[in-house]
């Protein structure tokens, strides 16, 4: 634990020493966000760190902690009926003469209660995981790093890099216990070139994330069953016994790349960024890679286009996006034999993949965004109102059969948050929002149904997730954040906050989302 603490210390200092290094202005930062800051340079949430050269903002810096819990009937299978996370967090953008920086840490620690169904730390990260059936207390810890720096060759060009880590484990409290240890890595070198009226830039990007699982027994109860996943709810089976040990990795490689273009003229700003990535996913034996159970083929594109307008008092966004993810997974056809001229060698040889289970998502998204403001920075109001829609496919195929399922989720939202200034020191930000999904599809289109073997459809899942899925439901939220400077040279403020959600779904319950914050910024 004290090795920890170094560790947290020496990492929330390595993120905020930089941005104490220089003066503030004292009219304008007391009004800073991230969220404004990104929104006036969307070059910030690009993996281009090249692109952290347009920021025109002062340094900035934050550092607080936080809480949220959520609990109700409404839940899918693999989620829990009540998630508490603590944390902190710290983050920042600094610039340095012609280098610029951003970092970011955040530990999160959460508890799942009753928590059964769930092979992997985050929900629905691998399509074939070794999962259980039975609830339980889940324990997880994780530590998440950003950082991206840029740096200007001369007036027209810039270099950067991005690297993002994640280390997260989680444990089970119940037999059959499963013990996660994920690494997730990103890096993605960058280029920008600084035109008249047209801002471009390029990066590439390399992803690795390893998911090491190990289920065991202790001994409480036996007649307990692991269940070895191939999609669409599609599973086999096998006793929980004292012999049990069942480890396996999961390992995925993704390339991608990403252009951006950025136009400028007078008042209007359009941005675009296209991204593509292609990788796979490899289900193995721990202990033996050559054991490879299933293997999955990832093919993803991203469009994200924001416009702005500014005027004397109004800035004006439209942000557009879509995105398209395609997953296809092969079971592996394998055998145990002999080495061929060894003595006594075995090893695992493959004959073949077979092409099981493919999942098809597009996600459609527009939004308009409106800032009043009083000044550059200060907001009165900031309104938003937009509309997002999913559209999944799934098909299982295992010859003769095939079995497939369709299904779109829509989102209608609208947002508003107003600033109160108390005093010359103090201010209230208080936000309301509202959203309605409303979703229709086939639970199940099956042709020559299986009706013999090791593999079996779990028809209670399938049915808990699409009704989950696509039910009728809507939100209804409302937060407040009270802030108070402490330094008005510098602009550093201490801050407060709290916000509710409820969400309704008719016959299947409700769920509510409470959360508390509080840090500092400067």
């Amino acid at each position: 634990m004290k090795n920890k603490l170094i560790y947290l210390s020496s990492v929330i200092m390595v993120c905020l020493l930089p941005a104490t290094l220089q003066s503030q202005h004292r009219s304008e930062k007391r009004h800073y966000t991230f969220e404004k800051i990104e929104l006036k340079n969307p070059w910030l949430k690009t993996g281009n760190g090249a692109g952290l050269v347009f920021n025109k903002a002062d340094n900035y810096a934050n550092v607080g902690g936080y809480f949220t819990t959520e609990s109700g009937d409404y839940r899918n299978f693999d989620d829990p009926s009540k998630y508490s996370v603590v944390g902190i967090e710290t983050k920042s953008y600094t610039k340095m003469g012609k280098v610029y920086f951003y970092g970011s840490f955040n530990y999160d620690y959460g508890v799942n209660q009753d928590l059964a169904w769930r092979g992997t730390i985050y929900p629905r990260a691998n399509l074939n995981p070794i999962t259980d059936s039975i609830p339980g207390k889940v324990l997880r810890e994780s530590y998440i790093m950003t950082g991206k720096v840029g740096y200007k060759l001369n007036d027209r060009v810039s270099i950067g890099a991005e690297f993002d880590y994640n280390t997260s484990t989680a444990a089970k409290r119940v037999d059959g216990r499963n013990l996660n240890t994920l690494s997730m890595m990103n890096v993605s070198p960058g280029i920008t070139y600084k035109g008249g009226i047209l801002n471009l830039g390029f990066n590439l990007n390399y992803k690795r994330d390893v998911e090491e699982v190990e289920y065991d027994f202790i001994g409480d109860i036996t007649g307990k069953k692991l269940f070895y996943m191939e999609g669409l709810w599609f599973q086999s089976s096998s006793g929980i016994s004292s012999t049990v040990d069942d480890k396996r990795k999961y390992i995925k490689d993704i390339f991608g790349a990403s252009i951006q273009a950025h136009l400028r003229t007078g008042e209007l700003c359009f941005f675009n960024q296209f991204s593509a990535s292609y990788g796979n996913t490899n289900n193995v034996e721990e202990d033996n890679f050559t054991k490879r159970y299933a293997a999955i083929e990832h093919l993803n594109y991203e469009y994200d286009g924001r416009l702005r307008l500014t005027t004397n008092n109004l800035d004006h966004f439209l942000l557009l996006s879509f995105a398209s993810e395609e997953d296809l997974s092969y079971s592996i056809v394998n055998s145990y034999d002999r080495i061929p001229g060894e003595t006594n060698q075995w090893a695992y040889f493959e004959h073949g993949k077979d092409l099981r289970y493919v999942t098809e998502h597009q996600k459609y998204g527009a939004e308009y965004k409106m800032f009043i403001r009083d000044g550059e920075w200060r907001c009165n109001w900031i309104l938003s109102a937009g509309v997002n829609s999913n559209k999944y496919e799934k098909s299982y195929k295992l010859f003769p059969a095939r079995y497939s399922q369709d299904f779109t989720i829509n989102e209608l939202f609208v947002k508003a948050n107003r600033d109160f200034s108390l005093s010359e020191i103090s201010s209230i930000d208080i936000s309301v929002n509202g959203s309605v999904y409303n979703a229709d599809g086939n639970m199940l289109d099956v042709y020559r149904p299986l009706d013999s073997g090791a593999l079996a459809l779990n028809q209670s899942l399938l049915e808990q997730d699409f009704a989950y899925q696509t039910a009728d439901r809507f939100v209804a939220g409302l937060g407040m954040k009270y802030r108070r400077m402490v330094n008005m040279d510098k602009g550093s403020s201490i801050y407060l906050g709290a916000s509710y959600n409820h969400m309704d779904a008719g016959d299947l319950g409700n769920r509510g989302y409470f959360s508390l914050s509080f840090g500092m910024n400067f």
